[in-house]
C-alpha cells in the first residue's frame, strides 16, 4: 500500500464509508521522489489522487469515459464558471471534492457532454489566448543584441 493511499484511508475515510469509493490503483515509486498515484472508482465516477513530488493533484473522469481525466479545479471552473484552487494537501482536495460531489456526479454523469464540450471551449480559449500572448511578444532576432550595442 502507498503512503498516499494509507493517507487517503487515514485523513479521508468518508470517501470509502460514505461515497463508496474503492481503491482500483495503486502505485509507489520511492525512486521517483516518492511519487503516487491511487485510483479510485464509485458507482457514479472515478478518482485519481497524484503525489508528484510532494504535491497533490486530483483529477476525475466519467464513468463513461473512465480515461478521460480532468483536473478537479478544471471541472469547477466549467461547472461553476469560476476559478476555485485550493491548498495542495490531500484534505484541502477531498474537502473541495467532498463539498462539490453532487455537482460532480451530475457534470459528470448526466451533464457530461455538456460538461465536456465547455471544458473543450474553455481549453481553446486559454490555446487562443496563449497564441496572441506570443504573437504580441515576438523575440528579438538571433542578432538583434549586437545591433544594440554598435548602434
Amino acid at each position: 500500500m502507498s503512503p498516499l493511499n494509507q493517507q487517503l484511508a487515514q485523513d479521508v475515510p468518508w470517501l470509502f464509508d460514505e461515497l463508496g469509493f474503492r481503491v482500483t490503483w495503486d502505485e509507489y515509486d520511492p525512486k521517483a521522489f516518492g511519487d503516487c498515484v491511487v485510483i479510485l472508482k464509485s458507482a457514479s465516477l472515478r478518482a485519481r489522487f497524484i503525489k508528484d513530488r510532494g504535491q497533490i493533484l486530483l483529477d476525475l473522469a466519467p464513468s463513461l469515459e473512465p480515461d478521460n481525466w480532468c483536473g478537479l479545479g478544471s471541472i469547477l471552473n466549467a461547472i461553476h464558471r469560476k476559478h476555485q484552487a485550493p491548498d495542495l494537501t490531500v484534505e484541502a482536495w477531498a474537502q473541495l471534492f467532498r463539498e462539490n460531489y453532487p455537482a460532480f456526479v451530475e457534470a459528470l454523469g448526466p451533464k457530461w457532454q455538456d460538461t465536456k464540450h465547455e471544458l473543450q471551449r474553455r481549453a481553446a480559449e486559454r490555446l487562443h489566448t496563449l497564441q496572441h500572448t506570443v504573437r504580441a511578444t515576438k523575440p528579438e532576432s538571433k542578432f538583434s543584441w549586437l545591433r544594440r550595442i554598435f548602434r
